[in-house]
């Protein structure tokens, strides 16, 4: 008797609204989404840390660009070019833009976990800090 095993596709399908993108899980792709999960936490938590009526506007204007610099960077090498701005102009905050890259990660993991056969265990992240 023979054993047989379905190939799986690398690509996972990730919806945002009416927008359809994908990430690719092959292994190049895993391990800088590692490394930039370990990066997105570290900029949340800039924002989280600060009390924005500490800032000056100066202060908060360079803030908010940086964040957008790494989200931008970010969806669109999780997503392909041209991801940042499709979804900037459905919710144009990048607080919120932060939020959707967590939920995103999460959704990525859980998907490679399934996929592999560890369940959803998010074997592939690293755990989060408190």
């Amino acid at each position: 008797m023979a054993v047989k095993i379905d190939i799986q596709n690398t690509k996972i399908p990730i919806e945002m609204g009416n927008l359809k993108f994908e990430f690719d899980m092959k292994d190049s792709s895993v391990k800088e989404l590692r490394k930039r999960f370990g990066e997105l936490q570290k900029e949340a938590g800039k924002y989280l840390d600060v009390e924005e009526d500490d800032l000056s506007d100066e202060e908060f204007d360079k803030l908010t660009e940086d964040a957008e610099a790494f989200a931008k960077n970010t969806y669109d090498y999780l997503l392909g070019d041209g991801a940042f701005e499709q979804i900037y102009e459905l919710s144009p905050s990048v607080h919120i833009m932060t939020g959707y890259l967590m939920q995103i990660i999460a959704g990525i993991s859980v998907e490679m976990s399934k996929r592999s056969g560890l369940g959803a265990s998010q074997k592939y992240m690293p755990k989060a800090k408190k």
